[in-house]
């Protein structure tokens, strides 16, 4: 029953997967660094929540704070060392906005939201976007591997994921020095999905906001 009330709260909203973190006991200090990512380091109070969040979070999942605690932590780790790497990957290969495919994407989202969010809004979230999927796209010509359906990736290079990943990691620019979170991590880039796209049908020659019905 635990495992499950956990399960509820772990979702990376970067892509909308399950991660299920090792629990991070309240012991540890906040100052003690739990990675490190192209030299820069991650203290424990960098991916811990205030008092009054993580009370939230317990109370609204129906969970321990302690089991609270141990998802956010691991959400934020990812998010920064995702986020890190991305951006490092994207400028090395010189990878920048495409203003033509930020275009496509603030009309096909303006002609489906009806919630009429503010223009800014939207061109950030459309560079946001056609900067996540350039990069994506990028990774898939490169490395291959498998594509998965997420709710927030349609097309999801996951092992094009790892296998960068892994290298930034062998070339020493990637180390987890934690070992719960290290796990909880690199589970996001298993290959056990149960929507494994069909090499056949993963095409990145048109970004899928224009192929398809999904929007973020």
């Amino acid at each position: 029953m635990r495992m499950q009330q956990l399960k509820l709260i772990i979702m990376t909203m970067w892509l909308g997967l399950w991660i299920q973190p090792a629990v991070v006991y309240a012991n540890q200090a906040p100052a003690q660094v739990v990675a490190t990512v192209l030299d820069e380091q991650i203290t424990l109070a960098h991916i811990s929540p205030d008092k009054k969040t993580l009370a939230e979070m317990a109370r609204g999942n129906s969970v321990t704070k302690e089991m609270a605690l141990a998802s956010y932590r691991q959400h934020q780790l990812t998010q920064k060392i995702v986020d890190t790497v991305l951006k490092d990957y994207a400028k090395a290969q010189h990878i920048t906005t495409n203003p033509q495919l930020v275009s496509q994407f603030v009309k096909r989202f303006a002609a489906s939201d009806t919630r009429k969010p503010r223009t800014a809004d939207i061109k950030k979230m459309a560079r946001e976007q056609v900067n996540t999927w350039l990069i994506d796209k990028a990774l898939y010509q490169q490395h291959g591997g498998v594509v998965v359906f997420t709710p927030r990736k349609p097309l999801f290079p996951v092992e094009a994921y790892q296998i960068e990943f892994r290298r930034y990691q062998q070339q020493g620019q990637l180390t987890i020095h934690d070992a719960g979170l290290k796990a909880g991590f690199w589970q996001t880039f298993e290959k056990n999905y149960d929507f494994e796209i069909p090499p056949s049908q993963v095409s990145f020659a048109k970004p899928w906001w224009l192929t398809t019905d999904i929007m973020p």
